[in-house]
């Protein structure tokens, strides 16, 4: 790990640089992307009011919605001419930590495209509307109504081993790509080409079953491996379950499955907000110089997730725990000091991507003040690569 000097506020983007910025408001999970070419993304906004009895601090106040806060900082890095315009929305997976803070983002920002799980009959594997108990499904539906007949936004369904659906859109950058890992309760090997059903031995696994009998709408988030050079990063929105099979049948881990297809990585996103996520096999798999995650209460981060991604026995080295909030009462030698407070976490890779610096930036306010920066080798060795 390299400190480097932090400059009063943040310098924005250059052409070239990829960027990820995990925007923290304390009540969900948003990531702005900024592709090498200036092709935005905003994977996710969420905003939910049941974060229980240990919430995260709601950042910068509770003034405003998430999601109008997350245009807010939207607008201030977006490298487009007009500031409100974004390529590309896509949501993981339907929960309202996920999808909630869409609809007032919306009110400031305006979509070309859309990238969705389940989209249009939203039932892959089964209607969601079976098991949907935030109204997410209700709260996506009527936002994509809304934004075709404002903006002609045009939705598209997130298809699990494709390398050409999510794209640069305004150039070309030599070395970046995006394949599409998970989805739907599957996953593809991308050595392969090989697809494979998570849950294709359920045995309630009928024609017409319901997603009330089995379904964990986080096993169904849509999952991605990033590569820019030598640069590459890992996320999964909350992919993780631990189904419990009949008796007779063996219960299952599905991020032990994940782990035999998921390559080694600079960077990773820790699955489920790091909240009893992230097993060994797929932290053995990954292993990550950094990991990085959105946090909106006490009781993510949890102490087993964070001790697993802190086990030099799993994988060597030195690593970095970057959340956008730590609780303090459970410290690690591994989390930098401005995750206690709560902090935007910055991700850039330059052309090559042979190194990546994580940027924490100030979130108590909209001053975009730099707190901290770090440097790191990328150096996974990635033999999945093409």
């Amino acid at each position: 790990m390299k400190n480097l000097p932090s400059d009063s506020r943040w310098r924005g983007w250059k052409r070239g640089e990829l960027q990820i910025h995990f925007i923290h408001a304390g009540v969900g999970e948003s990531l702005f992307w900024i592709f090498p070419d200036g092709t935005t993304m905003l994977l996710d906004c969420g905003a939910t009011d049941t974060r229980g009895r240990e919430p995260a601090p709601v950042l910068p106040d509770a003034s405003r919605p998430a999601g109008d806060w997350v245009a807010r900082y939207v607008t201030r890095v977006n490298p487009a001419a007009d500031k409100t315009r974004v390529d590309i929305m896509m949501l993981s997976h339907y929960h309202a930590d996920h999808t909630h803070g869409f609809p007032a983002a919306a009110e400031t920002l305006h979509f070309t495209r859309a990238f969705d799980r389940a989209w249009p009959e939203c039932d892959d594997p089964c209607r969601i509307s079976d098991y949907d108990q935030d109204g997410s499904l209700a709260v996506m539906r009527k936002l994509y109504a809304d934004l075709v007949a404002r903006d002609g936004l045009v939705v598209e369904k997130f298809v699990e081993g494709r390398r050409d659906q999510v794209r640069m859109l305004h150039g070309g950058a030599e070395g970046f790509s995006i394949f599409n890992l998970c989805a739907n309760g599957r996953m593809a090997d991308e050595r392969t080409g090989e697809i494979t059903d998570l849950y294709q031995d359920y045995p309630d696994r009928q024609p017409g079953f319901s997603g009330k009998q089995w379904i964990n709408e986080n096993g169904m988030s849509l999952g991605m491996i990033v590569r820019y050079g030598a640069f590459s990063f890992f996320t999964a929105g909350d992919f993780s379950d631990k189904a419990q099979m009949p008796e007779g049948f063996e219960r299952f881990e599905i991020e032990d499955r994940l782990a035999t297809v998921a390559p080694p990585v600079s960077l990773a996103k820790m699955n489920h907000h790091g909240y009893f996520a992230m097993p060994e096999k797929l932290v053995k798999a990954l292993r990550p110089r950094a990991w990085v995650n959105g946090v909106w209460t006490h009781r993510q981060n949890s102490a087993d997730t964070i001790r697993r991604l802190a086990d030099r026995a799993l994988y060597p080295g030195d690593r970095a725990i970057c959340p956008t909030f730590m609780p303090p009462e459970r410290p690690c030698s591994d989390v930098p000091d401005p995750a206690y407070g709560g902090a935007h976490v910055v991700v850039s890779a330059p052309p090559g991507g042979e190194t990546f610096s994580i940027s924490f930036l100030s979130a108590t306010d909209e001053s975009m003040r730099v707190l901290a920066v770090n440097e790191y080798a990328s150096g996974a060795d990635d033999h999945f690569a093409q």
